[in-house]
């Protein structure tokens, strides 16, 4: 926590933090507006005007989405439209009472749309989104008609179209809803891997690029992969890991009485995303119900400060950057003075000399602060860089942002940055970035890019994704000698049989939120972000709840949620314990 002499500084301080985080705000409604209003109106504005290509982008068909096993999460079912065309039409009355039934709407409504429609209009739609069986029955009668040897049959059906048209369907309801996007009924994209690969899906690009390897698909993918379209996504998701972390989530936001809540499960030496889960989420079949802030993808799009999660980043940078040793000691004095600011511990208490060690277990703010004092700002925000903050990770979902890191190069940023960044206060990060720079402490100092497509399938052709790492953030050493200091952090300050049989390797965060006056002191962020087993990862785990009204610290909200799921997931992904318990 910050006491700050001099509340003008404070309040410039916070303002700066809230207008970073009102630009991405910003941004995000830009991207929403784009998308659901300008780029909506002007493809829907096409097709009215019989723009054939910009009408087969928004009713062409898209290939299916499946898990990595091969369940399926995405497809295409066929509604029907029924359009009217007004200069063809011989008796409006008697077209409007025949059709009435068959469309749903009373012969008033249909006759209103015919004749409110401007003079030149090609065409009127009358009805779209019309299940299947009622749809076939209505062609069923436009070809009856068109075989007629009746002359008025004929004429009364001449003006009527019936067409199918695709629509995507999602069998497993809101299961990963954020990581999959969804589509709207015109056929355009938002979020997810629909967003991301709107263009190969719909087929308006094709996969020129990718090395082909020797794969082939399992032969239980053949149900669902390839598809008729031939245009396919198969996920890093597991379907099983995914429906066990949403329900804790689920459970957790409940319990807790959090606003939100984020969940990303994933394997540390690959980058594959084997869960994302956000709540509130929403159903993707019926998307219309929902509102912006549920569709918004949290773990990519929401920039949080991260608190004391960050203190594993500032030991790794010093230990790596030889500024700090593995047996240096620290003077915990409960204050430290930066210039007219005064940084205390979350206890306010002196813990007198301290370890490392001690530093993590007790999360100590003035231990970390003095960590960086001893590295500087050209150090410090070297590594802070190094570890991916202040850009974006790449993932392969469309609507990630970059949270706000200050820089010595910036106006906004002032010397008091450097050690209250030390514990995560003043900077926005990201969930996935989060966990991706937790991750390269768990892969021997390298984070690997996120991902969640494991495989492309181009008509048959396998195209899978690779691994690809980003630049070493620490050397092997130094990550090694990481995992054993949180093992052992965990161990002391959280529980040493936190999941029996595995040594766990993680840290809490407890952030305070920013307001226009200062910190609040009664709202705060949870986090925890932890992997195991800590001498070999074989999966990492965030969790991060917003606001949680029962308890305050991460320790008693975030952590309890990682056990849940950890416990089973070890189980479930036949991760082999470390030691006996």
């Amino acid at each position: 926590m910050i006491v700050d002499e001099s509340s003008s500084r404070a309040q410039g301080r916070v303002l700066a933090t809230a207008v970073g985080l009102a630009f991405l705000l910003f941004v995000l409604v830009l991207q929403l507006v784009r998308l659901q209003v300008l780029e909506r109106h002007t493809l829907l504005e096409a097709a009215r005007q019989g723009n054939s290509a910009s009408a087969a982008v928004v009713r062409r068909a898209r290939g299916n989405i499946v898990d990595q096993a091969g369940r399926l999460l995405a497809t295409d079912i066929f509604l029907w439209e029924v359009d009217v065309s007004p200069g063809l039409i011989s008796d409006e009355e008697a077209l409007a009472q025949t059709l009435s039934p068959l469309i749903g709407l009373t012969s008033e409504e249909i006759l209103e749309r015919i004749r409110s429609a401007p003079s030149d209009a090609p065409y009127v739609v009358l009805a779209k989104g019309i299940e299947e069986p009622q749809g076939e029955k209505i062609a069923d009668r436009k070809r009856a008609a068109e075989d007629s040897k009746r002359e008025e049959e004929r004429r009364l059906w001449l003006p009527v179209s019936v067409t199918p048209y695709p629509r995507r369907y999602y069998p497993q309801g809101s299961l990963a809803v954020h990581a999959l996007g969804f589509v709207n009924i015109d056929g355009l994209a938002f979020f997810g891997v629909e967003g991301f690969y709107q263009e190969f899906l719909t087929g308006a690009s094709v996969m020129r690029s990718g090395k082909v390897d020797d794969v082939s698909l399992p032969a239980d993918f053949s149900l669902y992969i390839p598809s008729a379209v031939g245009r396919d996504l198969v996920l890093t998701l597991d379907v099983g890991v995914q429906h066990l972390v949403e329900k804790e989530l689920r459970r957790a936001v409940e319990y807790y009485g959090a606003q939100a809540g984020t969940i990303i499960v994933m394997n540390p030496k690959t980058g594959e995303v084997l869960a994302m889960a956000n709540e509130p989420a929403f159903d993707p079949n019926r998307y219309s119900e929902s509102e912006d802030q549920q569709q918004i993808n949290r773990a990519i799009s929401w920039p949080y400060e991260p608190g004391s999660v960050v203190k594993v980043i500032t030991l790794a940078a010093g230990l790596d950057s030889g500024k700090i040793s593995p047996d240096q000691t620290f003077q915990d004095e409960g204050v430290l003075r930066v210039g007219d600011r005064e940084i205390h511990n979350s206890d306010y208490r002196a813990h007198g000399t301290v370890t490392l060690t001690d530093i993590l277990a007790l999360s100590l703010n003035v231990g970390a602060a003095k960590i960086s004092m001893e590295m500087g700002a050209e150090t410090f925000y070297n590594y802070i860089k190094r570890f991916g903050f202040g850009r974006v990770t790449e993932i392969d979902l469309a609507g990630e942002v970059s949270g706000l890191i200050k820089t010595p190069d910036s106006s906004m940023w002032s010397p008091s940055d450097l050690v209250t960044n030390a514990y995560g206060q003043g900077m926005t990060v990201t969930p996935i970035q989060l966990i991706t720079a937790v991750s390269a402490i768990a892969n021997d100092g390298v984070a690997m890019h996120p991902r969640v497509v494991r495989m492309v399938v181009d008509h048959g052709r396998v195209i899978p994704t690779h691994p690809r790492p980003y630049q070493r953030a620490i050397s092997v050493e130094t990550a090694r000698y990481m995992r054993q200091l949180m093992a052992e952090a965990t161990a002391r300050g959280i529980d040493a049989n936190l999941v029996p049989g595995y040594k766990v390797a993680g840290k809490t965060g407890t952030a305070q939120i920013p307001t226009s006056t200062g910190y609040s002191d009664d709202e705060v962020i949870t986090t925890y972000v932890a992997f195991l087993p800590a001498d070999d990862p074989q999966v990492i785990i965030l969790v991060t709840l917003d606001r949680p009204t029962r308890s305050m610290w991460a320790s008693q909200v975030a952590v309890p949620v990682f056990q849940n799921i950890a416990n089973r997931l070890v189980r479930m992904l036949h991760i082999p314990p470390d030691y006996t318990p």
